[in-house]
Formats: structure tokens, sequence, C-alpha cells
């Protein structure tokens, strides 16, 4: 039977590795007081756990700045290997709580297995997180597929049963550095936001700013609360619907809204702050519909809109990333309870919405996610699964009706 743990409180956590790349040795550590606890994780535990951190302290909103990352200390000798990774949040304690469960053989009793729990501040969350980011990208790449480390020669990557994807300059990839998505969200969250100036031709204030921790620099779009005009028929507020709109993308798995955080302690107030998209800006709605390898994505956004219920999809929303990624931004008229949809992507009014987009909405109508539900009502998160339901029995693109005004003004 392995050693439980239970530090609830604990001085330093941190995650390192000892070894070569390729033959790296992964390791969660944490301290309290004289005890100091070292598990054994893989490379993808680590990616993830940063990954889950940064989600939980995007919902969470900042408080403080990380504190410092911190490298492994004596005993670097694991006791025993992470089989599965837990985070949650404690409201009494402000406190984050990491759970980790021993491995064990399938033949041996769970109930004989190694717990550890530790209790962690939002600033040592943070710096874990950047740590584990960094971690990640020191050793091999990752495959774009399955997340597992790339070998000089490929390896047998299962999302392409057993293919081998190429690994040279043209392999595709993820985002690199402060682009991956666990590590911009932290950047987001924590860091401090730097005021660059003032965006042109918003409805409502919109500053480009630079957000800043841990060596990373990252270009972003802040929408202060207090710069909102006030809406008849939209509730104060609108910039918590930017936010909700990333969570319903990551919910989706559709990838189309850039990271986006709840700032509460922006330079103007509370607000958000979305990472900025570098674009191909000549490039909007009705110029990629020009382009048939855009539809896809296109059908993806007009999916989206619908759950969402977009008021003001514009063909300027649609951005045409560097990357060759289509986005889409300005969410903060979505969500309303009521039917409101005003889009200019409307070309594909009558056709089927395709399996793969039909299946995620299914999943969504099932299963609203706790992001979703802590930045919108209880009216709002009943109504998206509604429009969730409602998609699934009728899948067709809807086609504009006479009966009220669907598209939006400009158009561009």
């Amino acid at each position: 039977m392995s050693e439980s743990h239970d530090l609830p409180a604990v001085e330093r956590i941190t995650v390192g590795a000892v070894g070569p790349p390729g033959q790296r040795l992964f390791l969660l550590q944490a301290r309290q007081g004289p005890e100091v606890v070292t598990l054994k994780l893989e490379k993808v535990q680590v990616a993830a756990l940063s990954q889950s951190l940064a989600k939980l302290l995007s919902g969470l909103g900042r408080t403080a700045a990380a504190s410092e990352t911190v490298d492994l200390e004596e005993p670097t000798e694991p006791e025993w290997i992470v089989g599965t990774l837990g985070v949650g949040y404690d409201e009494d304690s402000d406190r984050i709580l990491l759970i980790a469960e021993e491995l064990t053989p399938d033949d041996e009793d769970d109930l004989l297995a190694g717990v550890a729990r530790f209790g962690t501040t939002r600033e040592q969350v943070a710096a874990l997180a950047i740590r584990g980011t960094q971690l990640v990208e020191a050793g091999r790449p990752s495959c774009p597929l399955c997340g597992y480390p790339l070998d000089p020669s490929g390896h047998a990557c299962p999302r392409t049963n057993g293919h081998r994807p190429p690994t040279g300059p043209d392999a595709p990839g993820p985002r690199a550095g402060a682009e991956r998505a666990a590590d911009v969200l932290t950047v987001l969250s924590c860091g401090e936001v730097e005021m660059q100036g003032r965006m042109p031709w918003s409805s409502n204030a919109t500053f480009l700013v630079t957000a800043k921790l841990g060596g990373h620099s990252l270009p972003a779009v802040y929408k202060p609360h207090r710069g909102e005009r006030p809406l008849w028929d939209f509730p104060d507020g609108i910039y918590q619907r930017e936010a909700a709109a990333y969570q319903l993308s990551v919910a989706l798995a559709w990838d189309l809204v850039p990271e986006t955080v709840v700032r509460p302690d922006g330079p103007l107030g509370p607000g958000s702050v979305q990472r900025f998209v570098p674009a191909d800006f000549s490039e909007h709605y009705f110029t990629l519909l020009e382009q048939g390898n855009h539809h896809e994505a296109l059908r993806a956004i007009a999916a989206f809109d619908l759950v969402a219920n977009n008021a003001d999809r514009k063909s300027g929303h649609c951005l045409l990333g560097e990357d060759g990624h289509i986005w889409a931004i300005d969410n903060a008229l979505c969500f309303h309870p009521e039917a409101k949809l005003r889009t200019v992507v409307w070309d594909f009014g009558g056709e089927d919405i395709p399996e793969g987009l039909l299946a995620d909405i299914g999943r969504l109508a099932q299963d609203l996610p706790d992001g979703l539900r802590t930045l919108l009502t209880d009216e709002e998160c009943e109504a998206v699964v509604r429009r969730a339901r409602a998609v699934v029995r009728q899948p067709r693109f809807p086609a504009p009706g006479p009966e009220r005004r669907a598209y939006p003004w400009p158009l561009v």
C-alpha cells in the first residue's frame, strides 16, 4: 500500500524533469513544512494539468500576480506514479485543490492506491501553469493530433490508426510558445495588462493592450465595462458575453473564438481580454465566401451563431488569421433568451448541417459546461440548451425570414 498525503496549504509546488530530452522523468513536487512529496507524471499529464489550471484561473479572475516559478528540490525520487489528476476550487478557503491518485495495475485493489491532495493559492497555480507549459515546450515537439511526443522519425499516432504523421519543417503543429492555449489563458488571466491605444471604428470602447507574465508578452484586445454603450435589448455588462462565446467555442471543440477571459482588474476596470489575432484584414466573410476552401469553417460559424443566438454577426467579424485559420470575433451581442439572430451568414440556408457539427451540438444540449453557467444567467443557459436541441431536431441552416430584421448594420 502506497503512502497518501494531505497538504492543505502548500508552501511551494512545481513540476520539473530530470534526464535528457526523450528520456526525461517528469515530476510533480509539493512541500508543506518539512514534508516534501514527489510524484512521477507523464509529459501529456503535465500539459493537461497546465491547461486545466489555466482554464480554472480564467474563470476565477485575477487577484494578484503569479508567484515565481521554482525548481525541484531533493528528494527527486518519486514515491509513486500518478494515474489520474484532478483540479477543483474551494471557495471557503479560496484555494485551488490538486488531487493525484496512484496508477495501479488492473489486478490490484484501488483502495490500496496512494492519494495526494495539495491546497494551493491562485498565485502558485499561475506559476505552476507557466512552469508546466515551459517544461513541455523544452522537450521534443508534440504530435499535432494526439499530443504525445514526436521522435525524429515520427511516431505511431493513435489518432491516425498507427500511421506516422510528418515531423519536418512543413509538418502541421500546435501554436508554439505563448500561443498555446494553456499559456495564453494564464497570461491573459494573470498577466499585467498594459494599454497600447484605442482601436478605431468600434461601437464600444475597445483597446489594444499587451499582457505580460513570466517572460511572455501577448497582444490582446481589452473591452472594459465602463466603455459600453447602453442597449435597450441587452443587459448591462456585455463584455462577459465575449468570454461566454469563447467558452461555447471550447465546449463545441470548434476553435472559432480566440482565447478570452474576464479581468475584474483591467486598466479601466472590469472587462474582457481576448488574444489579438494577426490577420489579413482585407479579408472578411463576403471575400472568404468566394473561396470554396473556407466554406467548412464558415458553416461552423453559421452553426455557432445559431446556438449562441448572435444578434450582430457582421462580415468583418470573420477573420482570416495569418496561419490560414478563420476566427469569429466580436461576440458580445449573443446569448439573449429571445430570438435575435442577425447575421450576414445566410448563404448556407436550406442546407443540411454537417453531421460532425450536429454531433457536437447534440453533446452540448445534454451537458452545458460550467464555464458558460458562471457567465450567463439561468434563463440564458436554458435558452442555449433549447436552441441546441432545436438544431438537433431540425438539422438545417435557416434562411432569413420576412418577419424580422435578419441582417446587421452595417454589413461589414
